[in-house]
């Protein structure tokens, strides 16, 4: 698959070209406007099934088990759809996605056409599969061509993603299509033309949209201009595996910060059952862990992560349990240990149904006063067993009294080394504060931070270790808004300058929710040492009322920053794959 995107880049006073954000373009459903990104999608046709019409029909009847016989569109054209009538279902096709996340027997009915369009497709059982996506379609009433409800593939979508957006536009133009017979505007357009025509897709995140009607969810489309001089000739064939890469050219976005924020009920219910048996030991769980399906991970992820992944252009998340929720200083050992185990089986659940978007990360079953080498065996266990590509290390285990003795402290030794054999990198990542003095994330997580760093700057740590890699969340707290500070104390204290005695070892991530903070962080660090994360769905999740974009959306920052093509690249891919060699390791044999 090959997409061609088109910005506007308008020239400067200077002469120089710059990206333009600022225009006219609206998209249904999200406030203002801004300049258009046109995408055109090429060699899409057959991305899974291997045929644009894996049945080689534009409509086919199925007979499914409590329906009886349904017609249906099954097309691949950047992702296997199967387009259905919204009122063949018992749908108008204009329901909110709440409203059909709430209606069980709809979904049943969803679910069970799913089965059958997926054996007709040639996928075999697609049960355990997210594909093919179901898309229930009517009649645009606000304008558009067609309004869409995307099921992904049991839970509403809340608007429509890229690739279904394409395959769904493509259904429009095909005479005898579902689509085609209730799409406006596009009847007698010569599908062939689609190869070279490219969507013109404005894609930005939902929110509410003050006035206007709400038809968020019509689908847009002009596919039909003729194609830029040079583009109608034939294209190369599409390649199979990875092709090579080049300097400065991004293949997968990686946010190397994503927590499970959203795990099912069952698992904040063991946890509660837990913490009650610590003083009444008849209410213990069972010491399995909670029962948890498939299908609840699924629908905690694609309303989630998954879908601002998607929305965000976000390939791949590190993954690791819930940071507040480790709480290392809720019992003793023991129960951090049981603990941790179910967490982190649990993000290994999610990395196998999910193994081409997350990547598992690890918690340590860490307690106050217990040694840190009593942490190793699980770390061998999440690295060797559940393909863990990093740990969560909270330099304070106590919850915001800090108990602990410093990072340098040799009683950490034998965990440095254990990661450095594994080749791991470590995530300084505190857990919950139980001191009121310290706000959980407002406060407990920047000090951490900032302390950690200070820890390391004053100590030789790394003479002992030069091969360990640690990263200090949150853009480093305070340290790089102070990094003057820094440097003082590190010649008052005859300590080497932190440049020189720390950042081949150090890294910061940019979990910074404004642009002047994200300006600020690649000024004054090395974009060599900053890697790509946001930390979604996590501390900030609202909307900026300034931007009219979620503070979590720190791709947006840095690709506003002033970083040169080869920078932009190493921040978002390739440091990442470099501190982070297991997670390289795995996307390379993913042929990524």
């Amino acid at each position: 698959m090959v997409a061609e995107i088109t910005v506007a880049t308008p020239a400067g006073r200077a002469g120089t070209r710059h990206v333009a954000y600022e225009g006219a373009a609206r998209v249904d459903g999200v406030p203002g406007t801004a300049s258009p990104v046109e995408i055109g999608f090429l060699d899409t046709a057959g991305s899974v099934t291997g045929s644009l019409l894996p049945t080689g029909r534009t409509r086919d009847t199925l007979d499914v088990p409590g329906l009886g016989p349904v017609d249906v569109t099954l097309i691949d054209n950047g992702q296997p759809l199967a387009i259905v009538a919204a009122g063949r279902l018992g749908a108008t096709g204009y329901e909110s996605p709440s409203e059909i996340d709430a209606d069980q027997e709809l979904r049943d009915r969803v679910e069970a056409l799913r089965l059958v369009c997926g054996e007709a497709m040639g996928l075999g059982d697609v049960s355990a599969r997210n594909y093919p996506k179901m898309t229930l379609v009517a009649p645009a009433r606000h304008g558009g061509t067609l309004s869409t409800r995307s099921l992904i593939p049991r839970v509403c979508h809340q608007s429509i993603g890229v690739l279904a957006a394409v395959t769904a536009a493509t259904a429009c133009v095909l005479d005898g299509s579902v689509a085609h017979e209730l799409a406006t505007a596009v009847r007698g357009t010569d599908p062939h033309r689609l190869r070279r025509a490219p969507l013109r897709l404005l894609r930005r995140h939902p929110g509410p949209r003050r006035g206007g009607p709400p038809a968020r969810h019509a689908l847009r489309a002009a596919a039909h201009r003729p194609p830029p001089h040079g583009r109608g000739r034939p294209r190369p064939p599409l390649r199979l595996g990875p092709r090579p890469h080049r300097p400065g050219e991004l293949r997968v976005i990686i946010d190397i910060h994503g927590h499970y924020t959203t795990a099912p009920a069952p698992l904040g219910h063991w946890r509660k059952a837990q913490t009650a048996a610590l003083t009444d030991p008849v209410r213990a769980p069972d010491p399995a862990g909670p029962v948890i399906s498939d299908d609840q991970i699924r629908e905690s992820l694609e309303t989630n992560q998954l879908r601002l992944m998607d929305e965000r252009g976000i390939d791949v998340t590190v993954f690791s349990p819930r940071a507040s929720f480790m709480a290392h200083h809720i019992g003793d050992f023991a129960t951090s240990a049981a603990w941790s185990r179910i967490c982190n089986d649990l993000c290994h659940r999610v990395s196998e149904l999910y193994p081409d978007r997350f990547a598992p990360g690890a918690m340590l079953p860490q307690s106050p006063g217990a040694d840190p080498a009593t942490t190793i065996p699980e770390i061998e266990r999440a690295v060797r067993e559940l393909g863990a590509v990093t740990v969560n290390l909270s330099p304070d285990p106590s919850g915001g009294h800090w108990t602990a003795p410093p990072l340098s402290d040799r009683s950490w030794y034998p965990v440095w080394e254990k990661l450095v054999e594994l080749d791991v990198p470590a995530m300084v990542h505190v857990s919950s504060s139980c001191n009121p003095a310290f706000h959980t994330t407002g406060a407990h997580y920047l000090n951490a931070d900032t302390t950690a760093f200070m820890q390391l700057l004053d100590s030789d740590l790394f003479a002992d270790f030069p091969e360990l890699r640690l990263v200090i969340p949150h853009g480093g707290g305070a340290v790089p808004y102070h990094w003057g500070r820094f440097r003082g104390l590190a010649q008052a204290l005859g300590r080497p300058e932190p440049e020189e005695g720390l950042l081949r070892n150090v890294h910061f991530d940019t979990c910074v929710y404004h642009q002047p903070g994200i300006d600020l962080l690649l000024e004054v660090i090395p974009a060599a040492n900053v890697l790509f994360a946001s930390e979604m769905v996590g501390a900030v999740r609202g909307v900026d009322p300034r931007t009219g974009h979620h503070f979590d959306d720190t791709r947006r920052y840095v690709e506003r920053a002033n970083l040169s093509p080869a920078d932009l690249a190493a921040v978002l891919e390739g440091n990442a794959r470099r501190v982070y060699p297991l997670l390289d390791a795995r996307l390379t044999a993913q042929g990524r």
